[in-house]
C-alpha cells in the first residue's frame, strides 16, 4: 500500500536543533500519558517514549476551487529526546488517507519516511524529509477544471505545524494534537494541474498499542 507523504509531514534526518534559551531550570519536552495540568507537570511513570498514532477525522485538500475530504492516520516511532526545550523526535513511518470524497477519489503520501520534531518551547512541530525528497501527496482521479487529472503536490521547507491542545465537549483537555494548514505546490508533470493547493488537518495523538490507539498523549516540558 502506498502511503501519501503529504502536507509536508517530513523532518530531515539531520533536523536542525531548535534550541531554546530561557531563564529558570532547563527542562526536556516529552510525551505524557496523563494530563499534565495547568503547571505542565507529567506525573511520575507517565512519560511515553514509544511509538505514536495520529488520527484525523477530516483531512482536507483544496485545489483550485475544488475540495477533497479524507480520513487520515499516521504511525510514528519514537526516535529520541533532543534535549531541554528542543523537542521530541519521531520518525513517521506511514501516512495514509482513506474514504476520500470530493474532487479526488484517492490520495497517497510520497517520499516517506518523515522526521517530526515536537517542541513545547516553540509550541509547534517541524516536519522534514529524511532524504527521499520533500513531503508530498499524490491526488488521483481528480475532476479539476472539468478535466480528469492525477496531480502531485509537495511541501516547501521548512514546514511548521502548530501544536495544539484539543478540548472535549466539557471544555477540558482531551489530547495532544498537531494541526496542519500547509500550502503545497504542484510537483508533477501534468501541466493542467493547478500550481498551488492547501492541506488542512488536525491529528489527535495517541499511544500506539500494536497498531491500535491507546491513551491520548499530551506534550509537556518536564522539570
Amino acid at each position: 500500500m502506498r502511503y501519501i507523504k503529504m502536507l509536508g509531514l517530513a523532518v530531515a534526518v539531520a533536523l536542525a536543533a531548535m534550541a531554546f534559551v530561557g531563564s529558570g531550570t532547563a527542562s526536556a519536552d516529552s510525551a505524557c500519558l496523563a494530563d499534565p495540568g495547568a503547571l505542565g507537570l507529567c506525573p511520575a511513570g507517565s512519560v511515553w517514549n514509544g511509538p505514536i498514532i495520529g488520527l484525523s477525522g477530516e483531512a482536507l485538500f483544496k485545489v483550485d476551487n475544488t475540495v477533497t475530504k479524507c480520513k487520515s492516520s499516521f504511525l510514528a516511532d519514537y526516535n529520541f529526546n533532543e534535549g531541554a526545550h528542543v523537542g521530541v523526535l519521531y520518525l513517521i513511518l506511514s501516512l495514509s488517507f482513506f474514504e476520500c470524497v470530493g474532487a479526488c477519489t484517492n490520495a497517497f503520501s510520497e517520499n516517506l519516511s518523515y522526521l517530526l520534531l515536537v517542541s513545547m518551547a516553540q509550541l509547534h512541530a517541524k516536519l522534514t524529509g529524511d532524504g527521499n525528497g520533500p513531503p508530498a501527496v499524490l491526488l488521483q482521479n481528480c475532476l479539476i477544471l472539468n478535466v480528469f487529472l492525477n496531480c502531485l503536490y509537495k511541501t516547501q521547507p521548512p514546514v511548521l505545524l502548530n501544536y495544539v491542545l484539543e478540548t472535549n465537549a466539557m471544555g477540558g483537555p482531551l489530547a495532544g494534537a498537531l494541526r496542519f494548514n500547509t500550502p503545497i505546490v504542484w510537483g508533477g508533470d501534468d501541466p493542467f494541474c493547478p500550481q498551488e493547493a492547501v492541506f488542512q488537518a488536525t491529528y489527535l495523538i495517541y499511544e500506539d498499542q500494536g497498531g491500535v490507539e491507546g491513551p491520548a498523549l499530551f506534550f509537556t516540558a518536564l522539570p
